[in-house]
């Protein structure tokens, strides 16, 4: 492992913040010293600036996204068009010169005021109506020249060059939001936004997926009546050097954790110090090596820790504000706003 990134490590909202500080703090052994193993992690790296878009959280890319393909080399790209499903496309043999996306079924809750994005995880949807579903809208996409890929119950990949130049945003970012901002965007788009009213008018009327909702309401579960496009693009030929990013792709891939999404989309805070704390065990038990780069990631921002032999000390403001944290960070005190964690994360 070149570099560890943790997706989700801390919420955007400071008051959420300070209630996953308590929470870890009211589970863990040792209150006063909650993730030891994180804190004896960072004590032995040297911290970078602070990396963020200037959306902030209204970036159509996620930090953990951002931050993974710089770790992998690519090209810096215009926030939602980082090629996350041309990648996945190539780990599974397909196509390599394509452009992809994810698709994922989903239920856009309807309202007076606004459209509001509901997750496939919350529609519980089975691996069997997802190929189903499909299969119902395969043809209508080769029309226009995508081709599908089913790969689990909550994403496809489609292949077609529609997705080439377009910028879709991350799953993560319009669920549970309305969708007005988060659709397409631009001229470039207009295709994209088409063709989702179009797929939405499908099932709409399609007599299969009409007899699957009506099984599905019957038992309590909400309609597929949409669908997300997101991780849209084509692979760049070569990787480049983006400050201290590698020219060539590491020997081995980043690891990404994301195992507290589903914990940070519901706001479940209790989830999320849990999760926290079986990672702090792991990094105990050697997850994290000597030699590796591990990367802490919001929904704004992310920052890199580097291993204190490879970069130069951080300089300027960066360099105050991260030896004041460390102050913190290492002090014994009680009640320190659960220490390593909050200190770290209160700007992702």
């Amino acid at each position: 492992m070149s570099e560890l990134i943790i997706a989700y490590a801390a919420p955007p909202e400071a008051a959420t913040h300070a209630a996953l500080g308590a929470a870890l703090a009211s589970l863990a052994a040792k209150p006063d010293n909650p993730l030891p193993h994180l804190r004896q992690a960072l004590s032995r790296r040297q911290a970078q600036a602070l990396q963020a878009d200037e959306d902030g959280e209204f970036s159509f890319s996620m930090p953990h996204e951002r931050a993974w393909a710089r770790a992998m080399g690519w090209p810096e790209a215009q926030a939602g068009q980082l090629p996350l499903a041309a990648w996945e496309a190539r780990q599974r043999g397909l196509s390599t010169g394509s452009a992809w996306a994810w698709v994922s079924p989903c239920h856009w809750a309807v309202g007076t005021q606004q459209v509001v994005l509901e997750t496939p995880e919350q529609l519980e949807l089975s691996a069997a109506e997802s190929q189903q579903l499909l299969a119902s809208v395969r043809t209508l996409l080769a029309d226009v020249g995508i081709q599908l890929h089913f790969v689990h119950a909550h994403g496809w990949l489609a292949e077609g060059d529609l997705f080439r130049q377009v910028r879709t945003a991350a799953m993560e970012r319009a669920a549970g939001r309305d969708v007005a901002i988060w659709l397409p965007a631009g001229e470039a788009g207009r295709p994209l936004r088409r063709l989702q009213s179009e797929l939405q008018m499908f099932l709409y009327n399609d007599p299969a997926t009409e007899a699957m909702t009506e099984a599905r309401r019957a038992q309590g579960q909400r309609s597929v009546n949409s669908f997300w496009f997101s991780g849209t693009g084509a692979l760049p030929a070569q990787p480049e050097a983006v400050d201290d990013a590698p020219t060539q792709p590491p020997a081995s891939p980043p690891e990404l954790h994301q195992d507290w999404r589903e914990a940070a989309l519901s706001n479940d805070l209790q989830a999320w110090a849990r999760g926290w704390l079986r990672l702090d065990d792991e990094i105990g038990q050697g997850r994290l090596p000597e030699h590796a780069v591990l990367t802490l990631c919001g929904e704004r921002a992310y920052r890199r820790w580097h291993p204190a032999t490879q970069t130069p000390k951080a300089t300027g403001r960066w360099s105050q504000r991260i030896g004041q944290g460390l102050q913190t960070l290492f002090s014994q005190r009680p009640k320190t706003d659960s220490l390593a964690w909050s200190t770290v994360t209160q700007d992702l």
